[in-house]
């Protein structure tokens, strides 16, 4: 929510004052820390993603050398870190 009250502001929207306003009422209400409901929204997972490429890889027999280049990928390590093993955690450097 934050960030629509710095759009606003930036886009000339509400004033500077406004804009501190709603940012200490933003504090106030506990959203600098949780957005609100948001325990409640369900995290997405792209399925249509994890069809295509189970469809590219078993049934026309791609391998992930060959999905990474025609996806435009320098390595197959980065295709994979992307969209084969996107679930694990990895370190980023």
């Amino acid at each position: 929510m934050s960030a629509v009250v710095e759009r606003a502001f930036r886009i000339g929207t509400i004033t500077a004052s406004q804009r501190r306003y709603l940012h200490i009422q933003l504090a106030r209400a506990g959203y600098k820390l949780r957005e609100p409901y948001a325990e409640e929204i369900p995290i997405e997972k792209p399925e249509l993603l994890d069809e295509l490429l189970n469809i590219h890889r078993g049934s026309l027999g791609y391998s992930h050398e060959e999905l990474s280049k025609l996806l435009w990928y320098f390595t197959e390590e980065d295709f994979r870190s992307d969209l084969v093993d996107r679930n694990r955690l990895r370190l980023v450097g």
